[in-house]
């Protein structure tokens, strides 16, 4: 196996103290560790056999914005002994740590300084690492942005390019993922960081992605059916940003047939997301039934000015949310109102009571298809668009 210059200065390093190194990137992802020299705690231990040390455990938020060599505290309850992080930075940017136990505080300070001597050389290897993987990142951004464009000059250019790069297989079965976050965001890296993750996870020529501070949209592709690949590819980046960011909403596309399809699966993300039951959701395609359809549609069809004035009466109605729930009830269930009431809890003769009422006050007779229709409609497109005014 060859040791890359990572590896060489962390062995050295190590071998000079006489004691475990641990070197880890700005998000935490292992970049390279020495042998045990017999000092090493359960954290480190999950650290190397996770590729990443848990954030609570290092007190990262502070560490982000470390210059100098900065001490954590022993935590017992974490099994994590006291340790010295030194911050690895070049060109005025945070690139990664090096950890050493350091449980009795032994470090002299010549060992220290070595230690920050070996950050600056490891810091100028990994900024020259970010610069090449930047710009092979941009171009392969640039290469999914035109192959979900809508010219279709250029996702065919595209689709050539990314199989005579290897990046994809074109013949693979792909797929795509599209999450927004929204509300105010502490850190723009929580997105790019949740989404690297949750690609390590995935075997190389598997993956694209295309990710901002705020957004991302990913493209799976694999030889064989890639639908369960795409699910655990969302309800990752899902976990990851729960927590992280105020709001979160996320479209998985249906799975289809080589580069060609891709346009279209990420067409069929964004539609699933933009009508996504609620924050911190995940909507799949191929579980939107209608709302394929009424997805397509203007979020403004339905507005004041627009919508039918009976429809409009409901939707603001005192008690708009139980008789809007039953008339869908009653309609998703093709105006079986007995399958209807049982599905909601009520008995039959509440449920007669509230049609009558959705009867009164929307002018509309819900025997008739073509009634019925336009009420099913309205509520559809209500519940994908904006809240309407309750003012006259």
């Amino acid at each position: 196996m060859t040791i890359g210059p990572h590896q060489a200065l962390v062995d050295a390093l190590a071998d000079r103290l006489q004691r475990s190194v641990t070197v880890e990137d700005h998000t935490l992802g292992l970049v390279a560790y020495s042998k045990n020299y017999g000092d090493a705690d359960a954290a480190r231990v999950w650290s190397l056999l996770n590729r990443r040390s848990r954030p609570d455990d290092v007190y990262y938020a502070e560490l982000r914005t470390a210059v100098h060599p900065t001490r954590v505290a022993e935590n017992l309850e974490l099994e994590l002994y006291a340790r010295l992080c030194v911050p690895i930075r070049d060109h005025d940017m945070l690139l990664g740590f090096i950890w050493l136990i350091d449980r009795h505080h032994t470090l002299t300070e010549a060992q220290i300084a070595d230690t920050v001597e070996t950050a600056g050389a490891l810091g100028a290897m990994l900024y020259q690492r970010l610069v090449v993987s930047d710009s092979q990142d941009s171009f392969a951004e640039y290469l999914l942005d035109q192959l979900l464009s809508t010219d279709l000059d250029r996702r065919a250019a595209a689709s050539a390019e990314i199989t005579a790069r290897g990046l994809i297989e074109n013949d693979a079965y792909v797929g795509v993922v599209r999450a927004v976050v929204g509300g105010a965001i502490a850190d723009a890296a929580v997105v790019p960081a949740a989404v690297q993750r949750a690609c390590r996870q995935l075997p190389p020529r598997m993956v694209m992605t295309r990710t901002t501070a705020r957004s991302t949209t990913v493209l799976l592709a694999r030889g064989s059916d890639v639908s369960k690949a795409v699910d655990m590819f969302a309800d990752t980046v899902r976990a990851a940003l729960t927590p992280a960011v105020p709001s979160v909403r996320i479209g998985v596309s249906g799975i289809g047939q080589n580069l060609a399809h891709a346009a279209t699966a990420a067409r069929q993300a964004d539609i699933a997301m933009s009508v996504a039951p609620g924050d911190r959701a995940v909507a799949r395609w191929d579980e939107l039934g209608p709302y394929r359809l009424i997805g397509q549609l203007p979020t403004d069809l339905v507005s004041n000015e627009l919508i039918p004035q009976g429809v409009f009466r409901l939707l603001r109605s005192n008690d708009a949310g139980e008789l809007i729930t039953t008339a869908e009830m009653f309609l998703d269930r093709a105006g079986d109102k007995q399958d209807a009431a049982k599905l909601l809890g009520i008995h039959r003769s509440t449920m007669y009571y509230r049609l009558d009422r959705i009867e009164s006050i929307t002018e509309l007779d819900l025997s008739d298809g073509g009634d019925r229709l336009l009420l099913h409609l309205a509520i559809k497109l209500w519940r994908c668009g904006p809240s309407l005014d309750s003012s006259d």
